[in-house]
């Protein structure tokens, strides 16, 4: 499960059993991105947008032990692509509701009654579909009807690079601030 915080912008993934095994949270002070940390406290990952300026832009997912790249996260309209550091594709995370997410995304930024609906339609119920590189179905990603954003993973366990697919699943949500 992946579950955003009350009050600040943070995004926690807990196991089956409910123990937490990832933080991802962004500092106004940090402009490199959004860092997570695992259990214990330690950084593990670093997504670095290719344009700051816009959140829902590219970005590169590093280890922060190895200082390696192990992911891009492409972004269109309507879904992300995961790709290795290599450019291999590995997934696609990919809204299943396009007219509500077009309708999110017009109202994004307005004020007054359009903010309010936007508002609204942030608590209904939403699917994602996660596909490897054939296009074949390998999870998905669920949110309830829920005033808090909270997320049902289920990804397949014989997916290649299900670790690297499931953190960068992280790094999406967090990326898209749904």
């Amino acid at each position: 499960m992946l579950e955003k915080g009350w009050l600040r912008n943070a995004y926690n993934l807990y196991d089956v059993n409910g123990n937490q095994i990832l933080e991802a949270k962004r500092s106004v002070l940090e402009p490199s991105g959004p860092q997570s940390r695992d259990a214990q406290g330690n950084e593990v990952l670093r997504a670095e947008s290719k344009n700051p300026a816009e959140l829902r832009s590219d970005c590169d997912l590093f280890d922060c032990r190895s200082g390696s790249k192990l992911a891009v996260l492409g972004n269109n309209t309507q879904s992300w692509e995961i790709s290795s550091a290599d450019n291999r594709t590995l997934a696609t995370v990919e809204d299943s509701q396009t007219r509500v997410q077009a309708i999110r995304r017009f109202l994004r930024y307005s004020i007054g009654p359009l903010g309010l609906l936007n508002s609204l339609l942030s608590v209904l119920p939403r699917k994602y579909t996660i596909e490897n590189a054939e296009g074949d179905q390998i999870g998905s990603l669920r949110k309830g009807f829920s005033l808090r954003t909270r997320y049902d993973i289920e990804l397949d366990l014989d997916a290649y690079g299900k670790e690297l697919i499931l953190a960068s699943v992280v790094a999406t949500r967090y990326k898209a601030l749904v």
